[in-house]
């Protein structure tokens, strides 16, 4: 199951840009989800959401693993997924997600506490 959490997250990596960032909160991010839900396997949306919100892999990693886990359920069951990923390409889900993100507060405030 790590193979495929280390996927996700080099997958999210080269997604969001964080290529040569240390692959450990990514990899603790997509575990939990692959590990509970196989054909999902990767956040992708979530923390590309994260990346555009401007929170850092090194913010992840000081996160307890519970808070992550959480999160990645909730984006996993997500019904705006379509929208989220629409959002993202076009560059506005910084200013729509609250719109639509089960996530949206708690992204914000991570976005607060760096």
């Amino acid at each position: 199951m790590l193979r495929l959490a280390e996927k996700a997250a080099a997958l999210v990596r080269v997604l969001t840009g964080l290529r040569g960032a240390d692959d450990r909160p990514l990899v603790r991010v997509a575990a939990p989800v692959a590990a509970a839900r196989p054909e999902v396997g990767k956040p992708a949306l979530m923390l590309r959401m994260l990346a555009c919100h401007g929170i850092s892999a090194a913010r992840l990693d000081r996160l307890p693993p519970g808070r992550l886990a959480a999160m990645a359920a909730t984006c996993t069951d997500c019904g705006a997924r379509r929208r989220c990923a629409c959002d993202l390409d076009n560059g506005v889900a910084c200013a729509t997600a609250d719109e639509y993100c089960p996530n949206s507060d708690t992204i914000c405030a991570l976005g607060k506490h760096p």
